[in-house]
């Protein structure tokens, strides 16, 4: 009944939902948080303009461990195991640091991007996923930091014209991302292509959101004030909603 947002005040809100109060605020960030994912039942992780990841008990509002190591803000993060110990976090640094919160420790370093990192996405596989706006998605090997695929997606590394942030595995293996043009690619990450196989084309204005509905059917959220159902066998828009607003996201 607890939901947590992060706010561009540096400060984390905790909101008993369905008591419609305010449960905790979390302070001690000092700049503006890009993302925040959940660990465990009462544990949540942020990623900050300041550089420091910090892990927090939402119940007590307790600050439980500071991540540093970082050297630009950080802009994702994800979770890469149930226990909710290991977390990777992307930064615009360029790299990708995977921790262990509990002893505070940076297990590996990942290098090979060479632009901002804006998502990452843990694959069914047990591989990372992630995109930035050096205009590649790449997969690696979390244990290694081997990077195990590139795909160029055909972006530049300008901000203003770069991978947004929505990347999406469908069950067969296929990503799906969100691009400037206002498309939608299609990646196959288990064929030898090394750039997108499909595009759907139908929004106008930015995607700000991608999610997979069913192993044919993915739904995105766009700023041209509609979202869309596709079915990815034909590649075509099977229903289309317009709202009376910009849409960010979608679940």
């Amino acid at each position: 009944n607890m939901v947590a947002i992060g706010r561009y005040l540096s400060e984390v809100l905790i909101y008993n939902y369905q008591e419609k109060r305010l449960h905790k605020k979390l302070s001690g960030h000092t700049n503006y948080i890009y993302d925040i994912i959940r660990l465990g039942d009462t544990t949540c992780a942020t990623g900050s303009g300041d550089r420091k990841i910090k892990i927090w008990d939402w119940n007590t509002g307790a600050c439980l461990k500071t991540l540093e190591g970082h050297q630009a803000y950080i802009h994702c993060l994800c979770s890469l195991d149930f226990d909710g110990n290991i977390l990777a976090s992307g930064s615009w640094d360029t790299t990708i640091r995977i921790w262990n919160w509990r002893n505070g420790s940076c297990e590996t370093l990942l290098q090979g991007h060479t632009g901002h990192l804006l998502a990452l996405k843990l694959l069914a596989g047990g591989s990372l996923l992630s995109s930035s706006t050096d205009g590649t998605l790449r997969v690696w090997d979390i244990n290694t930091g081997n990077c195990l695929k590139t795909v160029n997606c055909g972006v530049t590394s300008s901000l203003n014209n770069r991978i947004c942030k929505s990347v999406c595995q469908i069950g067969d293996g296929r990503v799906t991302f969100s691009d400037s043009s206002n498309h939608i690619g299609l990646i196959d990450l288990n064929s030898s292509h090394e750039k997108p196989m499909h595009s759907l084309v139908g929004h106008t204005g930015t995607i700000r959101g991608v999610i997979s509905m069913s192993p044919y059917t993915i739904a995105s959220c766009s700023s041209d004030k509609t979202f869309k159902v596709w079915d990815i066998r034909n590649y075509q828009v099977v229903s289309t909603i317009q709202d009376e607003s910009e849409i960010y996201s979608l679940v």
